[in-house]
């Protein structure tokens, strides 16, 4: 593993899945007033809804950096009091000992899953780098 750097990310609550994305939609779309805006939070929207049907049997959370989220102003605060965090996000690159065109790769990179889910909470950020959260929010 690599160490890439550190972000300060919003992550969901895990109570925060009973909430439909259309009600968050719906709460958040007043802090939206200009069609980039809209798209942002749209774009927004739709992440979590990819990350809740692509991790269906799997408990990793939802984050999204801070500094991505500042177009939302105060939505930021209203997310806050639905009990989203703050809270550090370490970011690595995994080198693997075989390429991804190897036909082991697969049964390296579960092996891989395996390990980073004994020792940390993470979520995967494309097929080579992870977020690893902190236990502390900021």
């Amino acid at each position: 593993m690599r160490y890439l750097g550190k972000e300060d990310h919003l992550v969901m609550p895990p109570l925060t899945k009973l909430v439909t994305t259309q009600a968050l939609y719906d709460m958040l779309f007043q802090y939206v007033l200009t069609p980039e805006k809209e798209k942002k939070l749209l774009d927004f929207i739709n992440r979590i809804q990819v990350h809740l049907r692509e991790n269906t049997y799997r408990n990793t959370p939802f984050s999204v950096p801070v500094a991505e989220m500042q177009f939302l102003e105060e939505g930021i605060e209203e997310l806050k009091m639905l009990c989203w965090q703050v809270m550090p996000v370490h970011l690595f690159e995994i080198e693997y000992s075989v390429p991804s065109s190897s036909p082991d790769f697969e049964a390296v990179k579960d092996q891989v899953e395996l390990v980073l889910s004994d020792i940390c909470v993470y979520n995967w950020q494309g097929d080579n780098r992870i977020l690893v959260y902190s236990g502390t929010p900021v």
